[in-house]
């Protein structure tokens, strides 16, 4: 008797499109080893199992047909495979490791530089390598080398090295995605020479005296150099430094690399200025203090960016260095030859394997393909004709692996091969079915579909490649699977009988599977949508919260929704930035109205003319329009100012103008400028200026339509002011001059129109962590009526922003919260509706009666006369009542219950008593010192507060 989970028999990885489990026998998971002469013994196994035996047959046979094909039609296989799965996932990782999946954004276009490769500063690295086993120094050996003969980044650049030990010395084979050039044989020599020069008397060479080789190491990488040197250029021009105050030499190492990278350099002196800029980002990263000065002066993300940059362009001297102390540990490797493997033949398909993409679908034996996949494959199917013409070189780590198994050379002593990238899935699936897995830096796990096949007739490498088809065929049924029948993460699968062997008949089954997949299409929307609202209301789980200083201003290309840096512009109508599809979406309702307008608009009629946005009063529409802005000056101080000709946009009857600014996004804590009034001091950044009629609230101007539509588009808030009459609203910089608006600045204005005066306060969630830069977490204290006419709980978390805060007013601070050590500021609601009792009330208090924040609301203070009672004005007409921190924290519920209960039933009596008793300033003071929050915590767990069930009876 066999189980499923024995020796001779298991699942395989992946299942079919029908969902039911594929059986193997012990050999490879995707190539049965299994003999259809041994049916009898097939169907002994199968009953113990209870399979059907004819169905599992079929099943079987389907995937025997894999090893029916010849060599040229397997090599197309692989090839029509890798590319439909490219198609199918595009830069999505198939590792199964979480460490593996970083940082495959680039894949796609030869991105081969890993950021995770430089977590750690390079003087911790040395420590690390030098103290390392045998084995890890040969392989931070073998990768040095490959980067060092790395000359760019992209796909061309990747080379790949494998060491082979003797009794003299060593020998590196080295492999390259694309041809080696007579350049790079001198150079290779010169790094033998750096080698043998390598002993103890060398070591101590310092950032500062780089020698010959490592000037010329530099200057052989120089494209990868200047890719660098242009990034972080474009990264420091966009963060310009703060004023900080960093230790001395932190300073002067940081301010000397910032300096140096920022100036212009001539032509001639362009190898100079590659060696000073690649030695002072050498000693910047060699300075550990200075990541958290980084850290400090820009924030983490940008920070973070920094930091990567500086170790890529650190690279060429410090590959150099650490094979400098390795050969200096291993005097062995010093005596280094460098062999330059000569490149394999490309892969080129016999031209009646050149067929569309849904031929090879077919003749991949994955059936009819289903109308999700047919839309997904449809536009690549011209790309994919062309794509099977081309002719591919084979990676460098395959050209390796064709070296030895070819027996063109000794096989290497490591089982490691360096490489200057992570390898892709393909490379990988080979290097791990070889007898000897080959291990490599890391893997990406991505498809790559520009991919050479390995040609040989070496048993180990045709089983490889077998092993290759059967792989990317099964990773395709996968993802078909789980398209077809998305499955809850974490939900089991079926490990023992097929879906279509049960006893259920196939139209249940498919009822089943058409509800399973509508009712995960409605999650994944209704997902989508409650994140669109939430980056709209500026909540944005991707970016954390930070607090800034008022004069901090985001770069122009930071993403307009959440501030994530750097953004991409709107492919339409260049003028948003976004960061994500996500952030582009939640933006498309307001966007959508000026996108096309934009980027068909007619050309400017004069210099002096500036784009703006124009809010008719009677259309749904925004407009954008070309207003003239005419410079003047004042005849009597001769200052420059700008007259704008705002007729006939804000009426016919030209009526006088009036100007709002607005200089800040409070809904996403964005300050766009400062200083546009007059007297102000300090005058940077730009504001968003709206002309509109400076008596709209009282000419009889009727709403405006279009502002009222963008701000339903754009917003989840109903805004709390009625704008009224046409608009136009201009890009104005300082000295009263204007430039052409952007749609960037759309998103800021109604993000600021939907929030002026606006007192509306929503209810938190509970299980959200994140909320916007200018939220607080508060708490609603409710008044009697609200608890018994909505059966609301006495208390809840609400969401204050910064605009509800200055709408609502000044307040009241709670002298109760002060004498705990947690100052509250009090609000009322007066929106609220219960101002009166309503119709039928029969209660013995009043709906707006709120004991919890009047008791709050006592007198502490001992030698006032109304010590002991609360205000007049907490007194009555209290109402619904938002509560939060002074100091601007986030307000838990728990506390506020727990206060409440403490003044209400436990303070008040001792007010009480003392007031009766005479009240005496002694007996006050006394009282007022047990208001602390020691105390407090004490009568909470006394009463049980800490079980919420107990706060009916309490509060």
């Amino acid at each position: 008797m066999l189980e499923e989970s024995g020796p001779n028999i298991r699942k395989s990885e992946y299942g079919g499109i029908s969902g039911g489990p594929v059986f193997t026998l012990a050999g490879d998971p995707f190539v049965p080893n299994f003999d259809v002469d041994d049916s009898v013994s097939f169907r002994i196994i199968s009953a113990a199992l209870h399979i059907d035996t004819h169905l599992l047959l079929h099943e079987m046979s389907a995937s025997l047909k894999i090893a029916s094909h010849s060599h040229d039609e397997r090599i197309a296989r692989i090839m029509w495979a890798a590319h439909i799965l490219f198609y199918l996932t595009k830069t999505q990782s198939h590792n199964k490791q979480p460490q593996d999946t970083k940082n495959n954004a680039g894949c796609d276009d030869g991105d081969t530089d890993e950021s995770s490769d430089n977590e750690t500063d390079y003087e911790t690295e040395r420590t690390v390598i030098l103290s390392s086993p045998r084995a890890s120094i040969r392989e931070k050996f073998l990768d040095c080398i490959a980067q060092l003969l790395s000359p760019c980044k992209g796909w061309d650049g990747v080379t790949a090295t494998a060491i082979r030990e003797g009794e003299d010395g060593v020998e590196v084979d080295v492999a390259s995605n694309d041809e080696f050039l007579s350049r790079e044989g001198r150079y290779c020599t010169r790094l033998e020479r750096y080698l043998a020069g390598c002993n103890e008397g060398t070591t101590g060479v310092t950032a500062t005296s780089p020698e010959r080789f490592e000037r010329k190491a530099i200057n052989f990488a120089g494209r990868r150099v200047d890719h660098w040197i242009k990034d972080l250029r474009t990264v420091l021009e966009h963060h310009p430094l703060p004023q900080s105050s960093p230790g001395r030499e932190v300073a002067s190492t940081w301010t000397m690399f910032r300096d140096l990278i920022l100036q212009p350099h001539p032509d001639q002196s362009v190898t100079k200025y590659r060696v000073l800029m690649v030695q002072q980002a050498y000693e910047c990263v060699n300075t550990p203090e200075l990541r958290q000065t980084l850290s400090d002066i820009f924030g983490g993300q940008t920070a973070a960016k920094l930091w990567n940059k500086l170790n890529f362009l650190a690279r060429p001297l410090a590959d150099c260095r650490l094979l400098a102390l390795i050969a200096t540990r291993e005097p062995h490797l010093r005596q280094c030859k460098i062999v330059r493997i000569a490149s394999q033949p490309k892969t080129t398909l016999d031209p009646k394997y050149v067929i569309g993409i849904f031929t090879a679908w077919e003749q991949l034996g994955l059936g009819s393909p289903p109308k999700c996949v047919i839309q997904k494959l449809d536009h690549f199917n011209g790309k994919f004709e062309k794509a099977c013409a081309e002719a591919y070189s084979l990676h460098a780590e395959m050209q390796l692996v064709l070296h030895y198994e070819e027996r063109r050379a000794p096989p290497p002593t490591l089982d490691y091969f360096g490489c200057s990238k992570k390898t892709c899935l393909l490379c990988e699936t080979v290097l791990d079915a070889l007898p000897n897995q080959v291990s490599t830096r890391g893997r990406h796990g991505v498809c790559y579909r520009a991919w050479g096949v390995p040609d040989s007739t070496a048993d180990t490498i045709q089983l490889a490649v077998q092993r290759l088809e059967s792989s990317l065929i099964g990773r395709i049924k996968g993802f078909l699977d789980d398209l077809v029948r998305p499955r809850q993460k974490g939900q089991a699968v079926n490990t023992v009988q097929s879906g279509l062997l049960s006893d259920l008949s196939r139209s249940t089954l498919e009822e089943l599977q058409k509800r399973e997949k509508d009712l995960q299409s409605f999650k994944y929307k209704q997902d989508a949508h409650r994140n669109e609202l939430m980056i709209r209301e500026g909540i944005a789980p991707r970016t954390t919260p930070r607090p800034r200083p008022v004069d901090n201003f985001e770069p122009e290309d930071c993403c307009v929704m959440c501030h994530t840096i750097p953004g991409r512009l709107c492919k339409r109508c260049r003028s948003t930035y976004y960061c994500s599809r996500d952030c582009q979406r939640s933006d498309y309702a307001s966007h959508k109205h000026l996108c096309r307008q934009l980027s068909t608009e007619p050309s400017r009629p004069s210099p002096e003319h500036k784009r703006a946005i124009f809010f008719p009063v009677d259309e749904d529409q925004p407009r954008l329009i070309w207003v003239p802005c005419r410079r003047q000056c004042d005849d009597d101080d001769l200052r420059p100012w700008t007259e704008v000709d705002h007729h006939p946009y804000l009426g016919p009857d030209s009526p006088r103008k009036g100007t709002m600014r607005i200089e800040h996004n409070p809904v996403r804590s964005r300050n766009l400028g400062s200083g546009f009034a007059a007297w102000a001091p300090h005058k940077q950044g730009h504001c968003i200026s709206v002309l509109h009629r400076e008596a709209y609230l009282i000419d009889g101007s009727p709403t405006n339509r279009s502002i009222s539509a963008c701000v339903r588009a754009s917003c989840t808030s109903i805004p709390a002011h009625e704008y009224r009459g046409s608009m136009i609203a201009l890009r104005e910089i300082h000295h009263e001059d204007y430039v052409d608006i952007t749609l960037a600045d759309l998103r800021h204005m109604m993000d600021y129109l939907v929030s002026y005066r606006n007192t509306h306060i929503r209810e938190s969630v509970p299980d959200l962590h994140h909320h916007a830069n200018t939220t607080v977490r508060g708490v609603k204290i409710c008044c009697y009526g609200e608890v018994n006419l909505h059966g609301s709980d006495a208390f809840v978390g609400v969401n204050v922003t910064r605009s509800n805060r200055i709408a609502l007013g000044k307040g009241s601070i709670s002298p109760i919260s002060v004498c705990l050590g947690m100052p509250i500021r009090f609000w009322k609601d007066y929106d609220g509706e219960f101002t009166r009792d309503p119709a039928g009330w029969k209660e013995n208090m009043t709906a707006d009666s709120n004991p919890n924040a009047a008791f709050m609301m006592v007198e502490t203070d001992p030698s006032r006369e109304s010590w002991g009672w609360a205000s007049l004005d907490w007194n009555s007409d209290i109402g619904n009542v938002w509560a939060v921190r002074e100091d601007g924290r986030d307000l838990s519920v728990d506390d506020v219950a727990m206060m409440c209960c403490f003044a209400r039933r436990k303070m008040q009596r001792m007010f009480e008593d003392v007031m009766e008793s005479g009240s005496k300033l002694e007996d006050r003071r006394r009282v007022v010192e047990l208001i602390t929050w020691d105390n407090m915590a004490a009568y909470w767990e006394e009463v049980g507060g800490n079980a919420r069930d107990n706060w009916d009876d309490m509060v």
